[in-house]
Order: structure tokens, then C-alpha cells, then sequence
């Protein structure tokens, strides 16, 4: 595919979320080779010492997005969908 800045900016999302004493950037990658299956791409990135988690997330069914907060330093709660209703799941930054 060509990759232009406009097209990325067009399909690459950002949020942050403050979460346990850490600010976490999340980026959801929304292209035709990030998405399938198992959901789409976002990588979370500590904004401090720029640790990343991967991770492969649905979409919620009321389009909101699934993070929030957590009191535990370095984590954070996301939000996936389940049969009949949703559920989560603790994401935390590697020890």
C-alpha cells in the first residue's frame, strides 16, 4: 500500500489515558493490514519512558472507547466485547 502522511493521519487514532501514576498514549491502528479477525491494532505507550503494548482489540458495539483508568500504577482496564454483554481485562506495563 502507499503509506502518504494524509492516508495515515485519516486512519490512525489517538487517545491518552492517565492511569495508576502513568500516561499511556494509545494509538489504534485502523488499516485493512492491522484489522481482521481478532480486531484491530492499538499499541499503548507509556508517554514517560516509552514502553509499548501491543495489543488486538474489537471495537465496543456503542463505539466508545474501551480503556479506563486503574489505581494500579502502570495498568490500565480495556473493554472487549462478549458473548451477550462485555468484559475486563487488566493490561499492564511489563515488569
Amino acid at each position: 500500500g502507499n503509506f502518504t502522511s494524509a492516508r495515515i493521519a485519516k486512519y490512525l487514532v489517538a487517545t491518552e489515558i492517565d492511569s495508576g501514576g502513568t500516561t499511556f498514549i494509545i494509538y489504534r491502528f485502523n488499516f485493512p493490514q492491522t484489522c481482521g479477525k481478532a480486531g484491530c491494532l492499538h499499541v499503548a505507550v507509556d508517554r514517560r519512558d516509552h514502553t509499548s503494548i501491543p495489543l488486538q482489540l474489537f471495537d465496543l458495539p456503542d463505539r466508545t472507547l474501551p480503556f479506563t483508568k486503574l489505581a494500579k500504577t502502570g495498568c490500565f482496564w480495556v473493554k472487549q466485547p462478549s458473548t451477550g454483554s462485555s468484559e475486563d481485562y487488566e493490561i499492564c506495563k511489563p515488569n
